[in-house]
């Protein structure tokens, strides 16, 4: 993850790990609509976060997951997400992504 503008520290990125966190069972059932759900592949996006935290735009999905609907439904997902307000309270661009692999038993 990578946040614009402001410190790429843990203390930074923990509210909005926390918050995708709250959305992974809904993004791993999008990922089992992949031809290949079992490769390991990541997901990212750009998160436009604004002043007042909620809900985001989401923009430049990019994958190798191949699927129909896969992407879309990630998508979705990451705009349900109601972000944290930004540390200064401006509008903030992160750039996130998320690796999807075979559960080990």
């Amino acid at each position: 993850m990578h946040i614009g503008g402001d410190p790429n520290k843990a203390a930074t990125k923990r509210p909005i790990r926390n918050a995708v966190k709250e959305h992974y069972d809904a993004m791993r059932a999008c990922y089992a609509k992949a031809v290949e759900p079992g490769k390991s592949e990541t997901f990212g996006v750009d998160i436009r976060i604004g002043r007042e935290g909620g809900g985001a735009k989401i923009s430049h999905p990019r994958t190798g997951l191949k699927g129909e609907g896969v992407v879309d439904c990630l998508v979705k997902a990451f705009e349900a997400v109601q972000f944290p307000v930004p540390p200064k309270r401006v509008p903030t661009v992160v750039s996130f992504s998320i690796r999807f692999s075979k559960k080990k038993k």
